[in-house]
């Protein structure tokens, strides 16, 4: 062999150990799993939800974010904020972890803008069966000013008993799995060790077979009227829905909007005896007043004469929230139509 076949055959050799150390130092991928965020700072604003740099969502109080699948590799998940006047964006807390096959990652930012913090709750996805009749829920506890609540997960109108919650939890923690029968049902709250102390009793609500849910608490806030807020996140679509609490009831505002049409009373329910919202002036809002939530008919008349009905139709009230109905349209076709105020 001469002198430049040996260069080049050195030449090759080289390239082919370089070439096969850098595969076998590359990760390889062990099968894909699912990662959201949910955010449980009561004071924050939305804060942007990153895989290493990359920006997935962003997710505001008490939301939570779709699933998104990865590959099962090492990872790093952040939480970032652009603070008024900055100019790059400010990073609040930092999860590095390894996400393993089958396994659904939530991401939770929690404390405040200044003074953050961030975990995360782990679940095996499950494979469910087109026949399964069960699903499966956990509780978590998100609300540092609630303390350790029992919970109890059971038939509408159910009275809690000593022994029976299904679990116990504290600020920070999620209660194992549970499977139940699909079906109604209604979270109950008590006071650890004490289930004459109802803290929170939600409106009965409907769970899907072969499905998954996330039951959280967290910290009050202006938007609803409940004491304790309680979410009710479906992990199969990413909604997080505010879970009533049946004892809270909602309150109701009116905006008049209606250029041409006279100030109005709001009766309810067929019950004349006096407005519930009386004397509502074009471009003036009322006072919040409390309501009982179910649908019933609504009666707007003119102010301070019943006999003359502008406008008669049915709605519902947000049950522990607080809702504006905005009264508008022309004169003989007025209309109304319900805003969720959010007082956060």
């Amino acid at each position: 062999m001469d002198s430049m076949s040996k260069r080049i055959a050195i030449l090759l050799a080289a390239c082919a150990a370089v070439a096969g150390c850098a595969e076998s130092s590359r990760p390889q991928a062990m099968g894909e799993g699912t990662i959201r965020a949910l955010n449980a700072a009561v004071t924050a604003p939305p804060v942007a939800f990153l895989l290493e740099e990359r920006i997935l969502q962003n997710v505001d109080y008490k939301e939570a974010t779709t699933a998104l699948t990865f590959d099962g590799l090492q990872y790093t998940v952040n939480f970032d904020y652009l603070f008024f006047g900055d100019t790059a964006a400010t990073r609040l807390a930092s999860v590095p972890f390894q996400l393993v096959r089958d396994t659904d990652y939530l991401f939770i930012f929690s404390g405040s803008l200044t003074d953050p913090a961030a975990t995360v709750w782990e679940r095996p996805i499950r494979d469910w069966d087109i026949n399964d009749t069960t699903m499966e829920i956990a509780f978590g506890h998100l609300s540092p000013q609630l303390g350790s609540v029992d919970v109890y997960f059971a038939a509408p109108d159910t009275i809690p008993m000593a022994g029976e919650a299904v679990a116990t939890v504290s600020d920070g923690e999620r209660s194992p799995i549970l499977e139940f029968e699909a079906g109604e049902y209604e979270t109950i709250l008590t006071s650890a060790g004490d289930p004459a102390d109802i803290l929170y009793r939600s409106v009965p609500t409907t769970y899907i077979a072969a499905s998954n849910y996330l039951i959280a608490t967290f910290d009050p806030d202006p938007t609803v009227t409940s004491p304790i807020s309680v979410r009710f996140i479906n992990y199969g679509t990413g909604t997080s829905i505010e879970l009533a609490n049946a004892d809270a009831p909602p309150n109701l505002r009116l905006l008049h909007t209606a250029s041409q049409t006279v100030a109005v009373d709001l009766y309810r329910d067929g019950d004349f005896s006096a407005p519930l919202v009386p004397n509502v002036a074009f471009t003036e809002i009322s006072a919040s007043t409390q309501t009982p939530a179910e649908s019933v008919t609504w009666t707007f008349t003119e102010a301070g004469n019943q006999g003359v009905v502008i406008l008669e139709t049915d709605f519902a009230v947000l049950n522990s929230g607080n809702t504006t109905h905005v009264f508008g349209g022309v004169t003989g076709g007025e209309s109304t139509f319900p805003v969720i105020d959010s007082f956060r």
